[in-house]
């Protein structure tokens, strides 16, 4: 099969929301790729969000176009399913990604995601084994990888109470930047560094299936932040909006050992009441 006749094939099995239409513009495509880094790993994820990857879950600027549509059709639905409460399934299947890949480069992004899931379904500990594996070869020739494997790591072990590490592992400047922003806020928000928190313009994944929760874990750490500075009750209560859980237990892998976050969610009901079906996810 040729090369034009497989990108095709890729395209059509896509779910509506996720194609790039023909349409779209160069400008529009790069700006795509360019958002899509996740998670997460993230997170992701992150990674993985990776991030995460971080969390998630994240999908990184240094794939190609080809890898790109790769991780596009192959990863997110997955995410996604992982947004829905079935994260053990949705682990499954990206172990099994992993475990076919040859390609080093995705092999270490799929393994951050890996980790990133171990993380949402509270197994912490096997969640920084996965970051520390994938970390092991550096990406020196791929900065957008490293960078958001490093952010992954650094939430997991900033969860965990591990902030000196944590801070360390967390790119240097503030500049926003999508791919490691969601794991950035958890470490700056579980070492209690609000003011921050409240004065960083965090960037938005885009609102598309497997993303989604990067986007509200980002806005919950801006909710506790501005409540710790008062931030002022209007700006508040957006967040608060935004960080409205799709499931009841969508935070339990932040909160746990982390008494303020408890605290903080049982003190505002939007926070562990699940969004309305009619309501976007």
């Amino acid at each position: 099969m040729t090369d034009s006749v497989s990108k095709g094939t890729e395209l059509q099995v896509l779910p509506k929301e996720l194609r790039i239409e023909k349409r779209a513009s160069n400008a529009i495509r790069a700006g795509a790729i360019a958002w899509l880094p996740l998670v997460i790993l993230a997170p992701v994820a992150l990674m993985v969000e990776v991030v995460p990857a971080a969390i998630g879950i994240l999908l990184i600027t240094g794939l190609t176009m080809r890898e790109f549509r790769r991780s596009r059709s192959d990863l997110l639905p997955n995410l996604e399913l992982a947004d829905s409460g079935d994260i053990e399934e949705a682990t499954h299947r990206v172990a099994m990604m992993a475990k076919r890949e040859r390609n080093w480069r995705r092999k270490a992004f799929l393994v951050g995601v890996l980790s990133n899931l171990e993380l949402r379904a509270g197994n912490r500990d096997s969640a920084e084994a996965m970051a520390r594996e994938a970390l092991r070869h550096r990406q020196r020739k791929q900065p957008a990888l490293e960078r958001s494997l490093r952010a992954n790591l650094a939430m997991i072990v900033a969860l965990g109470g591990n902030f000196d590490e944590a801070l360390e592992l967390l790119p240097q400047g503030a500049a926003p930047d999508a791919i490691t922003d969601t794991s950035r806020l958890v470490v700056w928000a579980r070492c209690g560094r609000w003011q921050e928190i409240a004065d960083y313009k965090y960037r938005r994944l885009p609102q598309m299936q497997g993303m989604r929760h990067s986007n509200r874990v980002m806005a919950l750490c801006k909710a506790i932040a501005l409540n710790a500075t008062g931030g002022g009750a209007l700006k508040l209560q957006r967040y608060l909006d935004e960080a409205r859980p799709r499931l009841a237990e969508e935070f339990d892998y932040l909160s746990k050992d982390w008494p303020e976050l408890v605290a903080f969610i049982e003190e505002h009901p939007d926070l562990h009441h699940r969004r309305s079906i009619l309501e976007r996810a």
